[in-house]
């Protein structure tokens, strides 16, 4: 089966950026292991949205928005415009594919304390995986997806990441 299989039908997916900054290695695979093992995806960026995405104040977003557009798009996606079944490939930077699955609830939550344990991100979406790999078995891209530098983007069909991961063979 190709990962184009779960696009069929959509106009867009969800491509996650999961390769945690500069965090080590090892600090990546135990983060990805946490969200597949409890069918998760996250993000923070706690300096600057230190609680609920949608309990921040208009002037803090906007502040964001003005400093780190990027951010903003990131948070506003993750906590407002995902909706469950949309489908999610969790990326382990620009050179292999982690997991594959779907939302699987309509709101988003807001966990402090994955963060600040250093266990996780603390904002965070149910996700019900349909592939979830080992991280030492992470599906390898033949393509890299080059210009990827984001941690969120939504891949609209026919686009350039949308092709290069359609044909990506998952056995």
């Amino acid at each position: 089966m190709k990962v184009g299989h779960y696009f069929e039908g959509r106009g867009y997916f969800y491509l996650m950026h999961l390769s945690y900054g500069t965090y080590t290695e090892d600090d990546r695979e135990e983060h990805w292991n946490y969200a597949r093992d409890n069918s998760l995806i996250g993000l923070d960026l706690p300096d600057e949205v230190p609680k609920n995405w949608n309990a921040m104040s208009n002037s803090a977003k906007q502040s964001l928005r003005l400093r780190r557009p990027h951010w903003f798009e990131h948070f506003e996606m993750f906590c407002n415009e995902m909706k469950v079944d949309d489908v999610v490939v969790a990326a382990n930077g620009q050179n292999s594919i982690l997991g594959i699955g779907k939302v699987n609830k309509p709101q988003y939550e807001y966990c402090k304390e994955l963060s600040e344990k250093r266990i996780f991100f603390d904002h965070v979406r149910s996700i019900k995986w349909d592939r979830a790999q080992n991280y030492d078995k992470r599906i390898q891209l033949s393509t890299p997806l080059k210009g990827f530098d984001r941690t969120l983007l939504k891949v609209k069909a026919n686009t350039r990441f949308w092709k290069i991961l359609s044909d990506v063979d998952l056995f």
